[in-house]
């Protein structure tokens, strides 16, 4: 994983509501992720999963496995520890990806 494609894959989820919900969840701020979701909610999706899904597949665009997302996942842990252990945890992104990837 190159700094340009971390980067590439950073704009693809960081500044939406997705990476702001993930952001404040893993640093504890519970009342702005709740917000975070009754917007993501309110955009008409009826399940998490599915905005999930959306964003994923937008990042598997850019990356030929799924190794390539876990490399993605180790230089962004260098920046930020609790988010990546929140992605980790909670499946966001992650699982996703496994489906897409056949795995």
């Amino acid at each position: 994983m190159t700094e340009g494609k971390k980067k590439e894959i950073d704009s693809i989820w960081m500044d939406t509501l997705l990476g702001e919900f993930c952001a404040a969840s893993a640093h504890g701020q519970k009342e702005k992720a709740d917000k975070i979701w009754q917007k993501i909610f309110n955009l008409g999706y009826i399940s998490f999963q599915t905005y999930d899904k959306e964003i994923a597949l937008k990042i598997a665009k850019k990356l030929s496995s799924l190794q390539e997302f876990d490399g993605y996942l180790s230089m962004l842990e260098k920046e930020d520890e609790p988010l990546v252990g929140f992605i980790v945890e909670s499946g966001i992104l992650y699982d996703s990806l496994m489906k897409h990837f056949g795995i």
